[in-house]
């Protein structure tokens, strides 16, 4: 099994494929899911969608699945980008608005700072809005620091070190 595939018995990362597409897009579409997005303040187009994808480079992007014992379902999303960097940027959501706050987003996020280290990275980074208390708590959670404002937005970088 490729080095991509991660999981802890309960929360499973796989490689976003072209299959998912229209999956993340209708969780990207959801107001709970998008209302702290940066660059995304409305549903999705289709054309956008697939624009991004086709055109995306220089980072990884998972699918989250969650095994309840009698099944595997998808849930979210988690990525890892700007891997040319020394300090990738990290991003996530749980599409599955009701089961947001439920430890998948966390457990999610160590596998993937698990992999980064792995890989031989020593810090990552990821951009929150100053609204978003839910994520800061996660990133927070896993030893993320807040360290500046990104100018002219309400987001803020936070970093770990790995």
């Amino acid at each position: 099994m490729s080095e991509l595939y991660l999981n802890d018995g309960f929360v499973f990362l796989s490689p976003v494929t072209d299959e998912d597409l229209e999956l993340i897009m209708a969780w990207r579409s959801h107001p709970e899911v998008y209302r702290y997005f940066h660059t995304q303040d409305a549903p999705l187009r289709w054309e956008e969608h697939y624009r991004f994808w086709t055109t995306r480079s220089n980072r990884i992007d998972w699918i989250i699945s969650i095994d309840d014992g009698t099944r595997r379902r998808k849930v979210g999303s988690v990525n890892a980008s700007r891997l040319s960097s020394s300090s990738p940027e990290i991003g996530i959501f749980i599409g599955e608005v009701t089961l947001m706050g439920r430890g998948i987003g966390r457990r999610s996020l160590k596998l993937v700072l698990q992999y980064l280290k792995s890989k031989g990275y020593s810090r990552a980074v990821a951009r929150i809005s100053e609204r978003n208390i839910r994520s800061q708590r996660l990133f927070e959670s896993q030893g993320f620091v807040k360290k500046e404002r990104v100018p002219d937005t309400d987001e803020y970088v936070y970093e770990v070190l790995l």
